[in-house]
């Protein structure tokens, strides 16, 4: 059997929706559950563009915590000339500064 999860995304630009933490978490859970049931997972995008590299960048940094820099440098060893854009490049830089710091909360958390 096979299962989509589809996105209705404009090819080069980062989608509004992944702001929202339940979108990121939804793709994540998607990918993971696909895993687990010794699954391949193939993430392609229309065109071609870069769709399919933003769900790629989304789940490395999240599942293992990588830089932007380590992931896309995985992606471009998988995947010669990827085309990203300056604002998703932008986008996972943030991105990456958030996982940082929910790392640094959790590392830090006071105690009682």
């Amino acid at each position: 059997m096979i299962t989509y999860k589809n996105f209705n995304w404009q090819e080069l630009e980062v989608p509004d929706q992944l702001e929202k933490q339940e979108i990121r978490e939804s793709i994540i859970s998607f990918i993971e559950d696909g895993l687990k049931e010794y699954k391949s997972v193939m993430i392609v995008s229309q065109k071609n563009q870069c769709r399919s590299v933003i769900v790629a960048l989304l789940y490395l940094m999240m599942k293992y915590k990588w830089s932007t820099l380590r992931a896309l440098e995985f992606l471009a060893s998988k995947k010669p000339n990827l085309q990203i854009t300056n604002e998703i490049l932008k986008y996972f830089l943030r991105l990456e500064l958030d996982i940082r710091a929910s790392m640094l909360e959790v590392l830090v958390e006071p105690t009682d």
